[in-house]
């Protein structure tokens, strides 16, 4: 869990948020002109580092400016603009999140998908037809591995019975890898 203080700029008034990380993600990259108006934003830390620093990885450094030196606390830099916040050379954590209903459509049995997200990839968590399948992608929208967990049976299948959901989200994803390539950005400093 996340902490994220509001804090007034014109009266004493605070506000303390205790929030998942995804939700973090959600609320740091939707704060707008109007919110940095009339209220400061400080991430006052997580409960474990892996959060904190899952966190601070999808966000430029600039983003966050820490404050002290012995605690976690940092304050949320307003100058950075809303397009220019997010780590760049990586799909968005709720980009990836819009690619659900894309999987489930494609697979057509009704099958249940989650997320598990980390610092350098993340796993598509498939179950269909009592089978677990778990695949680790990278932020670059690319499948690296498919592992197969069979529920009923508690034992590892071979994962080449099930390539097809395997090939379908790869699919997904390569229709939508063209948007990124171009994103890079430019450090001004060289032009």
């Amino acid at each position: 869990m996340i902490y994220i203080l509001r804090s007034s700029k014109r009266s004493q008034k605070e506000n303390l948020e205790k929030v998942s990380v995804l939700d973090a993600i959600v609320i740091l990259n939707k704060l707008d002109y109007v919110d940095f108006k009339v209220n400061r934003f400080y991430v006052l830390g997580a409960d474990t580092p892996e959060e904190l620093n899952q966190l601070l990885s999808n966000f430029v450094k600039e983003y966050f400016i820490k404050e002290t030196q012995t605690f976690d606390r940092y304050l949320v830099n307003e100058k950075i603009s809303k397009r220019n916040r997010v780590s760049s050379n990586r799909a968005r954590h709720l980009s990836i999140l819009r690619f659900k209903d894309k999987i489930q459509k494609a697979i057509n049995n009704g099958a249940t998908i989650s997320f598990n997200f980390y610092d350098n990839d993340f796993d598509i968590i498939v179950l269909v037809e009592e089978q677990k399948l778990k695949i680790k992608c990278s932020y670059k929208l690319e499948v690296n591995n498919g592992y197969v967990y069979d529920v009923k049976t508690s034992d590892f299948v071979d994962i080449q019975k099930n390539n097809k959901i395997i090939k379908i989200v790869n699919e997904v994803f390569r229709k939508q890898r063209y948007y990124y390539r171009g994103k890079e950005l430019v450090d001004i400093s060289e032009v």
